[in-house]
């Protein structure tokens, strides 16, 4: 029921279950569609009734509107159905019931606040060390709680949704970038134990971040305490015993302490009641409620019998998203940096493989050969389902949080305001990364400019590689036997021997003075075994190639033909040519190296986001971006292929300007 103003008169728990949930079984649009159905015809019910119904099903759609107004904002075509409705009432003799339904107000009211609105960083100006190693365990804990709780709140219930529909990150990017940040410290905390030299400092660095665990859990953030104790207990960290002797033997007590209230034993009881003992800001450890989500929906059918819509499953996955939602309206108290959010925010920005970090750690403490090999340990607190999620930052952001960072640094490092701090400055900030830092002094004068600065920070190689420039190429100098050109500057790459550098990765080709200057990322080739071999069988089942004469006698008369192909030890058999010359087709005595628009396919799958690991994914990404490719490409390609072959023919398979 529902008063003069759209407002629910009794309790609307089940009515909000039907308009939020309903997105897993329907989109809004068929709902509103299967509503408007349901509108009776004038002559079927007495007048009364009649009208009753219909101030219903206003009142219904005026609250749908109101209470979930963002949903007509994002679904325009609501709008249309709704439109069809109002349509349907004027027929009726409704129409005055349709100011009810009006939406115009939407396009003046604002979007849910966002997670800087809910938690904001101070503006006043009080003292604090952006270096690591002066900063307390306290101020660490929250500013990390500062960075979660924002990634935590961009979360909305349609994410929840969509994360519960494909039990997957797909075309999700806000869970993405969430599950990114907790990677990232996971992360970071390992890179920052195993940047120290010496097993000491090590320990010492290993030690803080524990007293920076017992800060979160006091804070009752446990998602990010999940990060830093998994990072702890990584076994890329574990196994430095040289280092763990230096660790106090309370402090590992207390590691042990928080490892078993993470521990993922009994389906996370232990957390689970120490979470449930919480009142006030709290940030659940989301991998855990995840699963959750997950095992309702995997539990509980849709439908039950009839056909009707299983109305306690939505309840219960409703309970589940709005316990999470609801957490976002309780922020921490508390009084962050924005000088040290933006140097946190960008020296957590990285990402590196499971390999590297333990190349780093071996390199550490070398393996032992005389121990046994220790057994490989998984840290019992790290989420499968946030595992393999690498950061995807915009390059904008990194560009604002770099700019940001330099600007902090001068501040509360250049006390004369001459824009140059000292080398020794310099060094100490870069202890608050965990990759190595080499300073370019151009004057070697010993300050630093902030010039200097901003590109050193902009050309990291971590950093790079998040703008899509890094991952550094595996160039070695490579004596080329044909014609071929640089992929940086698509110069000719001149010489008899050793002309210039191909990266053993990828297979990039380019200039001694370019390889510096890729700007390319280096995507490790993923081969996909095929089965079988191409040799002249195959070359002519492959193409068919009666039916390609058939093709070309129908387009092109009798001929002859003029047939390109390499000189691939399957093109050339006796068998081709035999089966070439039955046809009167000729073949060219200097095959000519133009890859033309296959190359491009190649450069144009290698760019994108996900690799194809299979044959049926490299079909269909192929069949994707040939989709692609537009009619006047391949009318130019045709048009130019005579000129093409008649240079090769003058220059008698030398190169030509092609």
């Amino acid at each position: 029921q529902k008063d003069d103003d759209g407002n629910v008169c009794h309790s609307s728990h089940l009515l909000n279950i039907i308009l939020t949930m309903h997105r897993l079984l329907m989109s809004p649009k068929d709902l509103l569609d299967k509503m408007v159905i349901l509108y009776p015809l004038k002559q079927t019910y007495i007048i009364f009734v009649f009208c009753l119904y219909t101030l219903c099903m206003c009142f219904l759609y005026r609250y749908w509107i109101s209470e979930f107004w963002t949903m007509f904002q994002l679904h325009s075509c609501l709008a249309d159905s709704l439109e069809q409705f109002k349509e349907l009432m004027r027929e009726h003799g409704q129409q005055k019931l349709c100011s009810l339904l009006q939406t115009k107000w939407m396009g003046d009211r604002e979007w849910s606040q966002k997670a800087s609105q809910k938690i904001k960083a101070s503006n006043k100006k009080r003292k604090v060390s952006l270096l690591f190693d002066h900063l307390e365990p306290v101020e660490l804990a929250e500013h990390l709680t500062y960075l979660e709780f924002k990634s935590f709140c961009r979360i909305s219930f349609v994410d929840y949704q969509k994360y519960i529909k494909s039990d997957s990150l797909t075309e999700n990017p806000t869970m993405e970038r969430s599950i990114a940040l907790c990677n990232g410290i996971s992360q970071w905390v390992q890179l920052m134990v195993l940047s120290r030299p010496t097993a000491q400092l090590r320990a010492e660095v290993f030690t803080k971040f524990i007293y920076v665990a017992q800060n979160l859990q006091q804070m009752q953030n446990f998602n990010t305490l999940m990060a830093v104790v998994g990072g702890l207990c990584h076994s890329s960290i574990s196994r430095l015993k040289d280092t763990c002797t230096y660790v106090p033997n309370e402090t590992t007590k207390v590691l042990n302490e928080m490892t078993d209230l993470l521990s993922s034993s009994r389906n996370y009881e232990t957390y689970r009641q120490a979470y449930c003992k919480c009142t006030g800001f709290k940030i659940p450890i989301l991998g855990v409620h995840l699963k959750d989500l997950i095992a309702v929906n995997e539990a509980m059918t849709d439908y039950v019998e009839n056909g009707k819509i299983n109305i306690q499953k939505l309840q219960a996955l409703y309970n589940h998203i709005s316990e999470l939602i609801q957490l976002q309206h309780n922020p921490p108290l508390l009084d962050a940096n924005k000088d040290l959010v933006h140097l946190l925010t960008l020296s957590l920005d990285l990402y590196y493989t499971e390999d590297e970090i333990y190349e780093l750690s071996y390199a550490r403490e070398p393996r032992n050969h005389r121990a046994p090999p220790a057994t490989p340990y998984r840290p019992p607190v790290v989420a499968d389902w946030a595992s393999g999620v690498a950061p995807k930052p915009d390059p904008k952001t990194i560009s604002k949080h770099v700019q940001r960072m330099v600007d902090s640094v001068f501040t509360n490092y250049d006390h004369d305001g001459r824009g140059f701090i000292s080398q020794e400055d310099f060094e100490k900030i870069a202890a608050s990364f965990p990759f190595s830092f080499c300073v370019m002094d151009k004057d070697k004068d010993g300050l630093i400019s902030r010039d200097e600065i901003m590109a050193y920070f902009m050309r990291a190689s971590v950093i790079c590689s998040k703008l899509g420039l890094g991952f550094s190429h595996n160039f070695q100098e490579t004596t080329y036997m044909r014609p071929t050109f640089c992929d940086n500057c698509s110069g000719f790459l001149w010489g008899v021997i050793k002309q210039g550098y191909r990266c053993r990765d990828c297979g990039m080709n380019c200039h001694k003075s370019c390889k510096d200057q890729v700007a390319f990322e280096c995507k490790k080739n993923i081969k996909i075994p095929v089965k079988g071999i191409v040799n002249a069988v195959n070359w002519v089942n492959l193409f068919n190639l009666e039916l390609l004469m058939v093709t070309l006698w129908e387009q092109f008369g009798d001929g002859p033909f003029l047939f390109q192909h390499d000189c691939a030890p399957g093109h050339k058999a006796r068998s081709i040519k035999t089966w070439m010359s039955g046809f009167c087709v000729e073949e060219l005595d200097w095959p000519a190296q133009i890859e033309h628009l296959w190359d491009d396919l190649e450069w144009i799958l290698r760019a994108r986001p996900s690799r194809s690991t299979s044959v049926s994914d490299l079909t269909n990404a192929l069949l994707e971006e040939w989709s692609k490719v537009p009619i006047n490409t391949l009318l130019n390609l045709v048009e130019s292929l005579p000129r093409i072959v008649e240079a090769v023919i003058a220059a008698k398979g030398g190169l030509a300007s092609y």
